[in-house]
């Protein structure tokens, strides 16, 4: 009797372990499974994005600036593809991961925020002393760049010279953007290129030191 009520604890024990493995394996395969999952979507949602960039970069390389009535009713259309596309950005970034989301975001509004970084819409000159062509193209460029060591598993590059040249112009363009709308009468001023970089670099010495030879 005693050899039976050992056979049954040890049966029962071993029955224990087993389930008790089981589980612990379709934990792990569960969590692979969306682990798996959710890399794909955070993928698909990294290419959309830098499809979108590049959408919006290339919708804004072809405005004309004309006043002809057929050039202005072209000139919405392609201005409501591009808010399109940035909402749609806006969308698929939520599926990022938060360090490259928080790297994307930025570079978009970069791009989308290019012509008055150029050009200084608001201000009277321009806020960067880069063309805006430029800078979209070197943002765009990085854009590609980044996207692509998230699919290879690499680490993301560091924001190149540009990039942290135009994010602190992004910055003052959003304090003239403000001064602006607070005082309507605020001067349109046309500053040249050399003026413009002088002007830069006076805000941020502290970029002044590594500058590279000037760009158009």
């Amino acid at each position: 009797m005693i050899a039976a009520a050992a056979a049954l604890i040890g049966a029962g024990v071993g029955g224990t372990a087993t389930y008790l493995t089981a589980a612990s394996q379709y934990k792990r395969q569960a969590k692979k499974e969306t682990d798996t999952a959710r890399r794909a979507q955070e993928g698909r949602a990294a290419k959309e994005c830098e499809e979108l960039c590049g959408r919006i970069a290339h919708e804004m390389d072809t405005q004309t600036h004309s006043k002809s009535p057929a050039e202005r009713a072209a000139e919405q259309a392609r201005n409501e593809r591009i808010r399109q596309a940035q909402v749609q950005f806006d969308t698929a970034s939520l599926y990022l991961p938060e360090d490259v989301r928080l790297r994307l975001e930025p570079m978009c509004e970069i791009i989308s925020e290019s012509e008055a970084l150029g050009h200084g819409t608001y201000s009277g000159g321009p806020t960067h002393f880069h063309s805006p062509r430029h800078i979209r193209a070197t943002v765009a460029r990085e854009v590609r760049t980044l996207v692509a060591a998230f699919l290879q598993n690499e680490p993301l590059p560091p924001p190149s010279r540009n990039t942290v040249e135009y994010s602190a112009a992004l910055t003052d363009l959003r304090v003239e953007q403000k001064a602006y709308y607070e005082d309507q009468d605020h001067p349109d001023q046309n500053k040249a290129f050399g003026s413009a970089r002088t002007d830069f670099y006076r805000k941020h010495p502290d970029l002044l030191e590594t500058a590279q030879p000037q760009e158009t």
